[in-house]
């Protein structure tokens, strides 16, 4: 532990090149305190915010190796050496090697095989992913999985219409569903317990540092919490706009802020209950979809108008990528990363887009011609796919091909 510590302060104070700090890696003791800062995300949080640390560590072939192998870990969370500019880093300076990238382009270049005959999605609206478990989940007219990445989904014992979120908590090891007056957990994603919810809920999320399910519905503007699914808080919210749902749901670790689309704009809040609007950043189109992306450590916004992608660390200073994905009028609201891969995936109506280096970006076509319309994307990395469900009468289910690396 002594040799963690001095390795911590020896990155904070920049007491290292990023050659010096290889050396150094070379020595198994410092190999395993390296191995201790990758997997504790509260050190690697720190050490993220100082630019001597980041710089050294950039400039580490072995130290960058050991982030991309951490679990708690990010790559691309050393990828920013200065806060105003957007870089990403070369594949082998990732410690990526040849073969992954040549799956990334594989899997980016091959049309989706869409799948109509898979009966037990019906009407899905939303869709998660448990990685502690390999099973996903879809929810619209009852409650469906799969443990094959999207191969076979099956129905539960759920055929409750009316849901319109799923999320999963790895803290609980728990999956929840929302409905308009029902709500469902199973442990597994297969056997479901159905019970009477708090009040109608639109979006659902988890939050690993409040320790709560947190949940929303929009038109009144009230917000739902809860430790267990059992006993739940009801709170007015503040800084929402009223008549409008909150989308895009989700929680960050990394900025501990929750963020939401409400009303086109983007609104984020640090304590589920007082938000603040940051509007669409100065763009004059409005926000279809939006996420923090830890790979990228950014949040990644979606407009309906050119530019149609841009990013931004802080929410106050946002930057537009060189490269912008062709469209014709699409409205892309759901946003996916592959870490493993470095890609990152858009969906909503019509084609799909993917890009490995948020500068070139390419429309993924499909096999047989489709043109569904989107309402989950989820990423599979034991079968490194990507996993999509069209909430039509059609009962689509789109997936990429399963590229091993």
């Amino acid at each position: 532990m002594i040799k963690t510590y001095r390795l911590r302060n020896l990155l904070m104070g920049g007491g290292a090149t990023g050659e010096e700090l290889d050396e150094i890696l070379s020595l198994r003791d410092y190999q395993g305190a390296m191995y201790d800062l990758c997997n504790d995300r509260r050190w690697m949080r720190d050490i993220a915010k100082s630019p001597l640390a980041v710089e050294t560590l950039c400039n580490s072939a072995l130290a960058l190796k050991m982030i991309w192998e951490s679990d708690n870990a990010q790559p691309a969370l050393w990828a920013e050496k200065r806060a105003q500019r957007f870089i990403v880093l070369s594949d082998v300076a990732l410690g990526v090697d040849a073969v992954r990238a040549s799956v990334a382009n594989k899997l980016i270049s091959t049309p989706w095989n869409v799948d109509s005959s898979q009966t037990a999605v019906k009407n899905a609206v939303a869709m998660c992913r448990a990685p502690e478990l390999g099973v996903t989940v879809a929810v619209g007219t009852g409650i469906s999985y799969s443990t094959d990445g999207g191969s076979t989904f099956h129905k539960t014992n759920i055929n409750t219409s009316g849901y319109t979120d799923v999320c999963w908590s790895p803290e609980k090891r728990l999956f929840l569903a929302v409905a308009s007056s029902k709500i469902a957990t199973s442990t597994d994603g297969i056997t479901w317990i159905e019970r009477n919810g708090p009040g109608a809920i639109d979006s659902i999320c988890w939050s690993r540092k409040f320790g709560k399910f947190v949940g929303y519905y929009g038109p009144y503007t009230k917000v739902y919490a809860s430790t267990d699914t059992l006993e739940w808080e009801e709170q007015s919210t503040t800084g929402g706009t009223s008549g409008y749902p909150f989308t895009s749901l989700s929680w960050s670790d990394e900025t501990e802020l929750f963020s939401a689309v409400c009303a086109n704009q983007l609104h984020v809040s640090p304590n589920y209950v007082d938000w603040s609007n940051k509007g669409t950043g100065g763009h004059s189109g409005t926000i279809t979809g939006a996420k923090w992306i830890d790979r990228l450590r950014r949040y990644v916004v979606i407009y309906s108008a050119s530019p149609y992608v841009r990013t931004s660390l802080d929410l106050s200073t946002w930057i537009t990528p060189e490269g912008q994905p062709a469209t014709s009028g699409l409205q892309y609201k759901y946003i996916c990363d592959a870490p493993e891969l470095g890609v990152l995936a858009i969906a909503g109506t019509g084609s799909p887009l993917a890009t490995p280096d948020m500068r070139t970006w390419t429309t993924m076509s499909f096999s047989p011609s489709s043109n569904p319309t989107w309402y989950g994307l989820c990423w599979d990395p034991s079968r490194r796919r990507f996993v999509g469900v069209d909430g039509g009468s059609a009962q689509k289910v789109m997936t990429t091909h399963s590229w091993e690396a």
